[in-house]
């Protein structure tokens, strides 16, 4: 994806690609939500709680695992208005 070796991309990289990743479900996720819905643009977090800086929203829906030694958080949020 950026034209180097695993072992030398660094967290910039790293980070860049999950939010690709995270950018290509939540389109995938928007297909499946009724009509009207207007998402807000995928955010990542790397080692950071989030909710300091997501106020008026509620988890619609959560999941968190392993991978490759490393805990993985994705949440669905919905503004609480």
């Amino acid at each position: 994806m950026f034209g180097c070796k695993p072992e030398e991309a660094g967290p910039a990289e790293l980070h860049d690609a999950l939010g690709a990743i995270v950018s290509v479900t939540a389109g995938n996720v928007k297909s499946l939500l009724p009509e009207p819905v207007a998402p807000a643009l995928p955010l990542v977090f790397d080692g950071e709680d989030p909710a300091h800086r997501l106020t008026g929203v509620r988890v619609v829906t959560y999941v968190a695992f392993a991978w490759r030694g490393d805990r993985v958080e994705v949440a669905l949020l919905r503004r609480s208005d």
